[in-house]
């Protein structure tokens, strides 16, 4: 597997469960794959960055600066 792609454009809220989620796919993925998210508003990653998690993820404002 390549990439895990989130597209979060729409999203306005992630309960613990959601990130959970989020750790459970980089889990499954290989080493050299990535989980990226995309287009997160910066109240659901200012936790992530709080607790320096955000070093686990690629995240991107747009699908296409990832590709």
């Amino acid at each position: 597997m390549d990439k895990i792609i989130f597209l979060m454009e729409e999203l306005e809220y992630m309960s613990i469960r959601g990130i959970r989620t989020i750790f459970f796919a980089k889990e499954k993925v290989a080493v050299s794959s990535d989980v990226v998210l995309v287009g997160a508003q910066n109240k659901m990653l200012d936790p992530l960055k709080l607790s320096e998690l955000d070093n686990f993820f690629v995240i991107k404002e747009s699908e296409e600066q990832y590709n």
